[in-house]
């Protein structure tokens, strides 16, 4: 997600490629290379995935106008899967992402190397573990309540999670953060 920020605001990895353990902010104009609108200035927030700041994560959601969720499609690790679909869920889920129907890019990346799995693969099992996830965490919410800044429940209980059942409109998309293939990713944000 590093890599990608960067590359927005710089047109380069610049020092390359570094794990990142908390947000990266700035309010920039995407990078003349990706062909972007001049003037155009954008709040741009990169957070990190690991799941112990995902705390954090929930006070960038009442602002947020789009989301980039960045997933690295040569990964099929099935925790990393896990990880990933239960981010996502929650980031859908959020109430300040859920009532205000923010859209949401799912970029899948790294999709130029071979190893990549096809978008419509990740996007098959994302759902599959968001189904598992969603069901246990709504059995858990109804035998304890629910308050109001709870996740919210989506789609049909009893049926497979589908990301068109999201309020958000959720698009896949593949790219590479590392060589700059973000034409998805430009396109998307300067909707």
């Amino acid at each position: 997600k590093t890599a990608l920020y960067r590359q927005l605001r710089h047109g380069t990895l610049g020092e390359g490629t570094v794990t990142s353990m908390r947000p990266n902010e700035g309010v920039f104009g995407v990078h003349e290379k990706f062909g972007a609108r001049r003037g155009r200035k954008l709040k741009v927030t990169d957070f990190p995935g690991h799941p112990r700041l995902q705390a954090g994560l929930l006070h960038h959601f009442p602002t947020a106008r789009k989301i980039v969720f960045v997933v690295d499609a040569t990964n099929a690790d099935k925790k990393y899967v896990i990880e990933c679909a239960q981010m996502l869920y929650q980031t859908l889920a959020a109430p300040a992402v859920h009532s205000a129907k923010v859209p949401v890019l799912l970029l899948c990346n790294k999709t130029d190397n071979i190893r990549a799995q096809s978008v419509t693969s990740v996007l098959k099992q994302l759902e599959a573990e968001i189904t598992v996830f969603r069901d246990t965490q709504g059995s858990l919410d109804s035998a304890g309540g629910r308050d109001q800044g709870a996740p919210r429940f989506i789609g049909a209980a009893g049926t497979p999670f589908r990301l068109s059942q999201s309020p958000s409109a959720v698009t896949g998309a593949g790219g590479s953060a590392l060589k700059g293939k973000l034409e998805d990713v430009v396109a998307f944000l300067e909707r």
